[in-house]
């Protein structure tokens, strides 16, 4: 499900820099679902590439819930916006995510296209 313009999801992803230093980047979230998200990849210093493993993310859900995960690097590729602008987006699956994770995930997928769906037959 593609993440809500309006009100967009940001996950928390702790990182080592370059330096050697820990750090904790917010990347915004383009889309959700069970098996994981893609998120919008940081600016450079900061190591996404495939199979590279962050632990202890935390992505907060408007009115359901926050999910603490580790995500997993699928696929990383660059796109360019409409203004020009190139951007980096990356794939990420979560693992071995607790139930209760997946159900609040569930939940604001669910959520969300009520919504969704309520706005376009004009009941919002």
């Amino acid at each position: 499900m593609t993440a809500p313009i309006a009100h967009p999801l940001r996950c928390n992803i702790p990182v080592k820099l370059a330096d050697g230093s820990q750090s904790i980047i917010e990347s915004t979230v383009i889309d959700i679902s069970g098996g994981g998200l893609g998120v919008m990849v940081p600016p450079e210093g900061v190591e996404f590439e495939t199979d590279h493993l962050f632990e202890n993310c935390r992505l907060e859900l408007p009115d359901v819930g926050t999910v603490l995960a580790t995500l997993r690097v699928r696929n990383v590729f660059e796109f360019t916006l409409r203004s020009g602008v190139k951007n980096k987006r990356s794939g990420c699956e979560f693992v071995d995510l607790p139930g209760h994770m997946l159900t609040l995930i569930q939940r604001y997928i669910i959520r969300v296209e009520r919504e969704r769906k309520a706005r376009e037959t004009g009941m919002m």
